[in-house]
């Protein structure tokens, strides 16, 4: 188990946690649209943001479809392009660019008796001239609702996912890694075993040499579950078929989410806390499912997961995003609440916000905290010269116990069974920081 905390809003000294987006409306697409895969690239100097595939605002199986267009992003203006060359309309698709061909992956089919099938297909799309050219090689493990990322501009990882049929199908250990230059396929190291890393509905991002993905929907028996777990793969710089895994417990769920990276952390936009089928109807019976409108941040430096909302504009049934320039990102389509799916365009800008009144960023420690689990009073490491106050926080951010820090323990009489944030602070400013479970 990773040694981190969790929480909505805290305000240390790193900028992922004084950060928000801001969403800005853009011309609407030509149709709605939800689970597109989306990505953005420069072409011959200009900005643009393709949409490939999805279900349309019937929701039903006949509205999958293989529709493609594009955003050009200095004019605001969507146009058609040439539909995906299958005969079959798919959803659950990923895609990147590399080297000014975009390479479109996987997905699944639905058919009138409700029976699916997995796609083996890659289909490679030229920016430049707006043609599709041959397939390449098809996938070895056909995969859907995968994880799908870029690693040094050179290589696509296929992570995890759902492979097979309704009846027949199941989630996959497999990592698939892709050579464009050679057309060709190896295997990587598998995710775990166990149902936490074997996911469907999930996305995910390669940053450095690691792989990053969150959430998703595991098989527990007969039931699709949201997971609640983050997942970290560091790649061999030598061998990149080479992956060391870890997961942890994150705390809250993620269901169809858009990843992506700023400034060398890991953000999931978007999506549910429940699991459900491709028309928003939850798989557990519940009805129809709504938006978190919330974002998860991972920020490797403090080894931190961070959750912040409710942002009202975010869609679900995400697969993901245009990432532009200056930080710089473009949701296209999704459900809305009411499963509604959507033909909006949201231009999202990521704000970094100073929350501290002086430009002198305080180191903030990470405090040890003891006993841990307790079940009566914490104590800590920390002098009582260097803070003047504390707080106990909730998961969801909200101050549970507040006062002058006069000594080295507190009672925790007060608080209920639970997971808990310990912030100090010196003068208004935050200077450390733990975490401890009250049994």
């Amino acid at each position: 188990m990773k040694n981190l905390f969790l929480a909505f809003s805290l305000l240390f000294g790193s900028q992922i946690m004084a950060q928000d987006w801001t969403f800005t409306a853009l011309a609407d697409m030509p149709e709605p649209v939800s689970n597109n895969s989306v990505v953005a690239a420069e072409v011959m100097g200009k900005e643009y943001v393709y949409s490939f595939a999805g279900i349309d605002s019937t929701k039903v199986y006949t509205g999958i479809h293989n529709k493609c267009w594009r955003y050009d992003v200095s004019a605001n203006i969507w146009e058609s392009l040439p539909d995906l060359p299958d005969p079959l309309g798919k959803i659950a698709l990923g895609v990147n660019v590399i080297d000014g061909i975009a390479y479109i992956m996987g997905g699944y089919h639905v058919f009138e008796n409700g029976s699916e099938l997995t796609s083996e297909k890659v289909h490679r799309f030229d920016l430049a001239t707006n043609t599709f050219l041959a397939d390449g090689a098809p996938i070895p493990v056909p995969v859907d609702d995968h994880v799908q990322a870029v690693y040094k501009d050179s290589l696509i990882y296929l992570v995890t996912g759902w492979s097979g049929t309704q009846s027949s199908g199941g989630n996959v250990r497999d990592v698939q890694i892709y050579n464009p230059t050679t057309d060709t396929w190896q295997e990587g190291t598998p995710v775990f075993a166990s149902s936490n890393s074997r996911v469907f509905g999930t996305s995910g991002v390669i940053i450095g040499n690691k792989i990053y993905y969150f959430g998703g929907a595991k098989i527990v028996g007969n039931n699709f579950n949201s997971s609640q777990d983050f997942r970290i793969g560091t790649i061999d710089e030598n061998d990149p078929t080479q992956i060391t895994w870890e997961v942890f417990f994150a705390g809250f769920p993620g269901y169809r989410t858009a990843a992506t990276e700023i400034d060398g952390n890991a953000y999931f936009l978007g999506g549910s806390d429940v699991t459900y089928n491709y028309n928003g109807i939850a798989y557990n019976g519940s009805g129809g499912v709504g938006p978190n409108q919330s974002s998860l941040a991972y920020d490797p430096v403090l080894d931190t997961v961070f959750r912040r909302g409710p942002f009202p504009e975010m869609p679900m049934d995400l697969r993901s995003l245009g990432e532009l320039s200056d930080n710089k990102r473009i949701i296209a389509g999704g459900m809305e609440s009411g499963q509604i799916v959507s033909n909006k365009t949201w231009l999202l800008d990521f704000n970094p916000i100073d929350y501290v009144q002086t430009n002198e960023v305080k180191t903030v420690e990470l405090i040890s905290l003891f006993p841990n689990p307790t079940t009566a009073q914490i104590s800590f490491n920390i002098d009582t010269n260097q803070a003047d106050e504390i707080r106990i926080l909730d998961l969801e951010g909200k101050v549970q116990l507040q006062s002058m820090f006069s000594q080295n323990t507190i009672s925790l009489s007060t608080l209920a069974a639970g997971m808990y944030i310990v912030q100090f602070f010196q003068k208004g400013q935050i200077v450390g920081t733990g975490k401890f479970i009250k049994s």
